[in-house]
């Protein structure tokens, strides 16, 4: 029996279509992990990871010391409250920006390199649909992000638990935030989920420049200009209605939102729901532009 507005044998089509992405994206990965680059990419994102603690250990006490002075009589703290906590709460501060920088040059290089090499023209000497072939890029880089955060946040837990121990978490989000330890360590969890979104945003941008730019240099200029306004501009306040909700600089501090005192969730869905929508548009951007180009 055929479905009404089915053509015939259009659902296997559309099952072998979504199949061949598949095997796709397994190549663009395989392609990617064989590149030295993203070993050094990896390398670097330890390295700096390794740096923020040393820095944040180093004048965590003194910022502790100034912020909590006045509360020492009042409250009781357990635990020392420079922690494994405390310190991966800095590297999300810190890595936000220098994370999706060593990302979009990763990602880049998976349109670029072949575009300036000429092996795209390789590529399509094969029956293969230009759309299957951009749609795997993406689906690569997708994973490929997923994979960085989850090794940074595993790598995060077990450096700063391991080497300075648990412990309560002391925040200044609009008010000063005292939280227990599993509290603070689940916390910390959605933080890095949220962040996730963030950087796959980054990750489909860089790439959709890609597509437009097809060079490497003009590529991670572009998107160097726009990760630093995006930073810049996440400071800028203005009464205007649905500033904070569309305005994507500020999507990229939702993350803060799970350290208030009570989690705004609807706020949090609402920002996450906005910012895959704006990284559906970049991709379809990307995969309009590439159907029209002409590849020589």
């Amino acid at each position: 029996m055929q479905l009404p507005g089915v053509k015939p044998y259009g659902i296997w089509s559309h099952f072998f279509n979504m199949a061949s992405v598949v095997g796709l994206t397994g190549i663009e990965l395989f392609k990617l992990f064989k590149q030295r680059r993203t070993y050094f990419a990896l390398a670097a994102i330890f390295l700096m990871e390794i740096v923020v603690f040393v820095i944040a250990y180093d004048q965590g006490t003194y910022i502790l010391d100034a912020v909590l002075e006045s509360l020492k009589d009042s409250f009781y703290l357990k635990g020392d409250l420079l922690n494994g906590n405390l310190l991966t709460f800095f590297l999300l501060n810190s890595l936000w920006f220098h994370l999706p920088l060593l990302l979009m040059i990763i990602v880049s290089g998976m349109f670029t390199l072949e575009y300036q090499e000429g092996t795209i023209r390789t590529v399509f000497l094969q029956p293969i649909a230009k759309w299957k072939f951009l749609a795997a890029k993406y689906a690569a880089a997708i994973i490929f992000t997923v994979m960085v955060v989850f090794i940074l946040a595993t790598s995060a837990f077990l450096l700063s638990y391991g080497l300075f121990g648990r412990g309560d978490l002391v925040v200044y989000i609009d008010s000063l935030n005292f939280f227990e330890s599993d509290v603070a360590f689940r916390r910390l969890l959605f933080a890095f989920l949220s962040g996730t979104l963030t950087m796959i945003f980054y990750a489909c941008l860089c790439l959709t420049i890609a597509v437009f730019l097809k060079e490497s240099l003009k590529t991670w200029i572009v998107a160097t200009l726009f990760l630093i306004l995006t930073n810049l501009s996440s400071q800028l306040d203005f009464d205007i209605w649905g500033w904070d909700v569309w305005f994507f600089p500020k999507l990229i501090t939702t993350w803060r939102e799970f350290f208030n005192y009570t989690i705004p969730w609807g706020r949090i869905a609402y920002s996450q729901l906005i910012l895959i929508i704006f990284t559906t548009v970049v991709i379809f951007l990307g995969m309009l532009k590439f159907q029209k180009n002409d590849i020589g």
